[in-house]
């Protein structure tokens, strides 16, 4: 089985990056998919990651804050196996133990939170592979990711809260509907669901 592939011109297009946004935390370069066997694909979940979250950016983009936090949140676009990390920044936060798929997410919004930027850059230097046996595709198919991203979603050490939480007005809990029931609610709002 193929396993995700850096090119040889990802060291140098990191090294540029890095040069021109010196102390950056996070450097996401350009990305293509590849399946198990090292075929170049363009599956639904990458076109959609490109065509409606990825920021639209012309070669290179120095990001940060609240506009990169929403960003990922409205859809995490980012490939975590190709981004090159500032250690030091690293090593200051970990992975939340709660989670097993999303961590990654939960671990760029921490980072984010501490006011660290990401650069983005457009240069192909890194194959991503996904595949059917992967933890998050098996967790899409269980629905446990989709748990853990509403419990993501629903809470913060940061402070923020999602729409309609505590201290924050939003629309209330949708009515449920007589066939609905804790275990089976996949209704966001619903008042039934976990």
């Amino acid at each position: 089985m193929i396993v995700d592939i850096m090119h040889p011109n990802y060291v140098a297009t990191v090294r540029s990056v890095i040069e021109e946004y010196p102390g950056v935390c996070m450097v996401q370069p350009g990305v293509e998919i590849i399946d198990a066997d090292g075929k170049v694909v363009n599956t639904m979940v990458d076109e959609a990651k490109r065509r409606l979250y990825a920021p639209r950016i012309e070669s290179r983009e120095l990001m940060g804050g609240e506009d990169l936090a929403a960003s990922l949140l409205r859809g995490c676009w980012f490939y975590f196996p190709s981004i090159c990390w500032r250690s030091d920044v690293l090593k200051a936060v970990d992975f939340r133990d709660e989670f097993q798929v999303i961590q990654d997410l939960a671990l760029v919004i921490d980072l984010i939170e501490r006011g660290e930027q990401m650069a983005v850059d457009n240069t192909l230097c890194f194959q991503y592979r996904r595949h059917a046996v992967s933890k998050s595709a098996a967790d899409a198919v269980t629905g446990s990711r989709f748990t853990e991203a509403r419990a993501f979603f629903s809470t913060s050490p940061g402070g923020w809260t999602p729409r309609g939480g505590p201290g924050r007005p939003g629309r209330p809990a949708a009515t449920p509907r007589p066939d609905c029931t804790p275990s089976r609610c996949s209704r966001r709002r619903c008042a039934r669901a976990p």
